[in-house]
């Protein structure tokens, strides 16, 4: 559940960068005094499991049973995915907590990423997100497919979290002039190294 007071999004899939993402949020925490909101998203435009048409290589009964079971499959791994997102913001929690960040959240959501920060929005003051995620994990070549959605759907800023994390000394901000893209939004640090 979102609180009113402003804070840090930390996205989370569990991926090897989660634990970068977490530190960067717990950093980013003590330097703006805000709370940090560990966000995991269920994506639900995954492939349905009976996405294939074998109408034409069965009999009504044949496929009707198919049907059932393929229904059953895709609840049962709807089951699992909740399971495993509990577990990674349960654990999102703790590693939180143990950077002492005492103001941590956990938000598990259906859709996509980009949705469920839209509707935080309104009360949040940084995103944090991995600079790849689960499935990017061993594509070294390109940043994951979520992050260009992210940063450019975002009203706020979005700190890019490497695979390790190294305290900020220095900070890039890139900005377009044409009309398209929104003034930056300024993030005041009480401590800045």
């Amino acid at each position: 559940m979102t609180t009113q007071t402003p804070h840090i999004i930390a996205c989370t899939d569990g991926s090897g960068y989660a634990t970068s993402v977490y530190d960067h949020a717990a950093w980013a925490s003590r330097r703006i005094e805000a709370g940090v909101e560990a966000l995991h998203v269920l994506d639900q435009k995954r492939p349905a499991s009976g996405s294939v048409d074998f109408s034409g290589a069965m009999r009504v009964d044949e496929r009707e049973d198919l049907l059932t079971h393929l229904a059953d499959l895709d609840a049962a791994q709807a089951k699992v995915a909740q399971i495993q997102g509990r577990a990674i913001l349960d654990h999102a929690v703790q590693y939180l907590r143990d950077k002492g960040v005492a103001d941590v959240q956990r938000t598990l959501r259906h859709g996509t990423l980009v949705e469920a920060l839209h509707d935080l929005e309104a009360h949040t003051r940084l995103i944090v997100i991995g600079k790849r995620g689960h499935s990017a994990d061993f594509d070294h070549l390109h940043l994951g497919g979520k992050l260009e959605r992210v940063i450019r759907a975002s009203a706020r800023p979005v700190l890019v979290a490497s695979r390790a994390f190294k305290p900020i000394k220095r900070a890039l901000i890139a900005y377009d002039a044409a009309p398209a893209p929104k003034k930056p939004s300024a993030m005041p640090l009480k401590n800045p190294c």
